[in-house]
């Protein structure tokens, strides 16, 4: 009977093997904790210039795909402005640097209501950038957190170049964390919870904006029925509020 002879170098051989793969978990775990770690550095910088959003108050409606922004002592008969805003649209977002400031300000003062309409056309039916944005800002609507709401989509918007087809729903949920969302609110964002009303949101929306124009187009601003063009749309906050 021959006896088998042992390779001397298997032992090593296969210490050799676990300690690579010993390396290549700390590495993967040190990664993944910076990756964490800058995602929510990022957050927390881009909530630091936080607007304070007081006396404001919010009514979500999934029917009707409006999110209603009113001061909590304000009048219903109140000039109201209907803005319709894709989280893709370069254009969408210029608008609302321009005049979201001077919006907040008048819901503030009384003299304003106005209603968010959003629309995910630019998606093209895909489940991208608008609809995962939108379901996002959507999750927080329902929380009834104005502030929180206000300052999500002024962000989306701002940083619209860095964010498009960029950013996971972790990092969605992390800069919501930092609004001050609760923590259900976190976990609806993680889970894409919202992603099927999202596109039923921005449907109803396209559909409306079809047919009271005759046409779908981003942004848009409807007073009184009038869809405002040029001008009038840059200055409708203005031109819409009480004096």
């Amino acid at each position: 009977m021959s006896k088998k002879v042992q390779n001397p170098n298997q032992s090593s051989s296969a210490g050799f093997i676990w300690a690579i793969v010993a390396v290549v978990v700390i590495a993967a775990v040190v990664i993944g904790i910076f990756v964490y770690n800058s995602r929510s550095e990022k957050a927390e910088a881009l909530a630091e210039n936080m607007t304070p959003v007081e006396g404001v108050a919010m009514e979500y409606n999934k029917e009707e795909g409006t999110i209603h922004l009113i001061a909590e002592d304000g009048a219903e008969d109140l000039p109201s402005g209907s803005v319709f805003e894709d989280f893709s649209c370069v254009y969408c977002a210029e608008l609302s640097q321009a005049t979201d400031a001077d919006m907040l300000e008048k819901i503030q003062e009384g003299k304003l209501q106005a209603e968010i309409r959003p629309l995910n056309f630019l998606d093209r039916g895909s489940e991208g950038n608008s609809t995962k944005i939108l379901a996002a800002a959507l999750a927080i609507a329902d929380s009834g957190d104005a502030e929180a709401y206000w300052n999500f989509r002024d962000t989306m918007m701002a940083q619209q170049a860095e964010v498009y087809n960029k950013w996971s729903n972790e990092e969605f949920a992390d800069l919501a964390k930092n609004f001050g969302v609760e923590s259900k609110t976190v976990d609806a964002i993680i889970n894409g919870d919202y992603l099927e009303e999202a596109k039923s949101v921005g449907q109803v929306n396209y559909d409306f904006l079809d047919r009271e124009t005759g046409s779908v187009s981003s942004p848009r601003v409807l007073v009184d029925g009038e869809d405002l063009e040029g001008e009038k749309m840059q200055n409708w906050v203005n031109e819409t509020a009480l004096p």
